[in-house]
């Protein structure tokens, strides 16, 4: 039998999908109503861009990221002279015992480019030779505004899980730099973002 919602009094036989935006609810919120003989289950979907950046934290995870130069020392993303090439270094920890198949996700700030678009193993760069990388996740991909990879835990070993790439400061400016993530691709919940952060490239601004 045909369900029959109505949705702010009105009944559109055969419809499936409503839509809503937000300015307009503020206004007036939506009236949905079953005028059916059976029980209908409803799917709500919420989409939007949030006003306040989410805070650093999650459940089961723990992410950071850093920047290195190329000689292994620490620099900070607020000061990076333009041409330097950093090293971008994710790192996830497991905070439970429950292994997962992970997706991680670093986006880019406008002001930095991919330099080399592969990960960096462990011993690529002398300086950094203490960093211990994952060699072969199931899936690794750039764009330009994020890399992704894809790691199953059941196949690697340890409790810390870190991925590193080159990239190059190209553009004088100052930047948002939009957080990290890392999320259980089969139980969504179990997720972690780092902060939103700054990144600032120091020259001349053309």
């Amino acid at each position: 039998e045909t369900s029959r919602i109505a949705v702010n009094g009105q009944v559109t036989p055969g419809r499936l999908v409503w839509s809503f935006a937000g300015p307009d609810l503020e206004r007036e919120p939506a009236r949905l109503e079953n005028r059916g003989e059976e029980a209908t289950e409803l799917l709500v979907s919420v989409s939007g861009q949030p006003t306040v950046p989410e805070p650093a934290g999650g459940t089961d995870y723990a992410i950071e990221r850093q920047m290195f130069d190329l000689n292994g020392n620490r620099i900070d993303p607020q000061a990076v002279p333009v041409n330097t090439r950093v090293a971008v270094v994710v790192t996830v920890r497991a905070l439970s015992d429950l292994a997962g198949r992970l997706m991680v996700v670093d986006r880019i700030p406008a002001g930095l480019a991919i330099d080399n678009p592969r990960l960096v193993r462990s011993g690529d760069i002398g300086a950094l030779d203490w960093l211990k990388t994952v060699d072969q996740p199931e899936h690794a991909q750039f764009y330009e505004d994020r890399f992704e990879v894809a790691v199953d835990q059941t196949r690697v070993s340890g409790e810390e899980l870190s991925f590193a790439y080159l990239a190059r400061a190209v553009t004088p400016g100052e930047y948002s730099h939009p957080p990290a993530s890392v999320e259980d691709m089969y139980r969504p919940e179990r997720r972690a973002v780092t902060d939103t952060g700054r990144f600032t490239v120091l020259g001349p601004i053309r």
